[in-house]
């Protein structure tokens, strides 16, 4: 299975991850807190990068290596791709003179959007839940 390092990183991305879309559904609609929110996806950054290099590390195998790889790499790439979306949409109205140029930091942008609102969280979920999973049928054996 995995060590104990391990699921309590995973533990923590998990929970981070949860942090995050409680405050971004609940909270930011009440009670602002914007610059909160940026430390919230900083934590899920930084403990989304500790399990992917942890799961490189102690060579983790099989389905479980593959879901935890999955679960920290979305949660890595979040926040990437939206300040990907984000320098790309500001490239594109720099270059607004330059139709080619223009055009490419367009289609960047909107990619960079489309793997932060849609692969990512779909990944997160889907690893996570792989995760726990194969944590509990490893408890019943």
């Amino acid at each position: 299975m995995i060590s104990k390092s391990i699921a309590a990183v995973f533990v923590s991305v998990v929970v981070s991850a949860a942090l995050v879309v409680f405050w971004m559904i609940l909270m930011s609609n009440y009670i602002g807190g914007g610059e909160l929110i940026v430390l919230f996806w900083l934590l899920t950054f930084l403990l989304g990068g500790a399990l992917a290099v942890m799961t490189f590390r102690q060579k983790v195998k099989g389905t479980m290596r593959r879901f935890l790889l999955l679960t920290g790499f979305s949660a890595v790439g979040f926040p990437l791709f939206v300040f990907a979306h984000n320098m790309f949409y500001a490239l594109a109205i720099v270059f607004e003179d330059s139709d080619v140029l223009r055009t490419i930091c367009e289609v960047l942008e909107v990619s960079g959007f489309l793997i932060a609102i849609f692969a990512c969280p779909i990944g997160f979920l889907v690893g996570a839940t792989g995760v726990g999973v194969l944590l509990l049928k490893g408890k019943k054996k």
